[in-house]
């Protein structure tokens, strides 16, 4: 019920400007209640693969299991925590605003190509595609967005929807 889809798997492609060649990350996530729901990435590129977070398998002559660095408090997450409290505790710069909007962005392409059902890239999206940003801001603005006759939300369906 509602407007997201209840699972969305989605293939990302990173292409190395200096090598051409290609890293892909395939990223999943489930949101139906009372359901299996596992979210997780898993990345494979020319010198291994690798769930995120998670550990490394190295391809080639070596099939060697390598962990990721465990960090102080266990959840990459938590840590991320950890480490802005003791920057500022400290007085030190601390910028994660890049990496904040880079992923942001790379959820929102993932997003528009499960609704939209087409291959999606980062230029385009830029340059082509809605704005998400409320048209007012004010507590007692319209919703963006209002059900029909029967209550019912619109859904995007693939092949219809336009990601741009």
């Amino acid at each position: 019920a509602g407007q997201i889809f209840d699972h969305h798997f989605v293939e990302f492609t990173y292409r190395n400007k200096d090598t051409n060649e290609e890293t892909k990350l395939y990223s999943q996530c489930r949101h139906q209640p009372n359901t299996w729901s596992p979210q997780g990435q898993h990345a494979y590129g020319s010198e291994g693969n690798c769930s995120v977070p998670g550990s490394i398998q190295k391809v080639g002559t070596s099939t060697k299991r390598v962990r990721a660095p465990k960090s102080l408090f266990g959840d990459s997450y938590v840590q991320e925590h950890h480490d802005l409290i003791a920057a500022i505790q400290n007085n030190e710069k601390y910028n994660e605003g890049w990496h904040g909007a880079t992923s942001s962005f790379t959820a929102c392409l993932g997003r528009m190509a499960t609704y939209s059902g087409q291959v999606v890239k980062w230029d385009e999206a830029v340059k082509l595609g809605q704005s998400e940003f409320p048209k007012q801001l004010a507590w007692d603005a319209p919703a963006p967005v209002k059900p029909d006759a029967d209550g019912n939300y619109p859904i995007p369906v693939p092949g219809i929807y336009k990601a741009y």
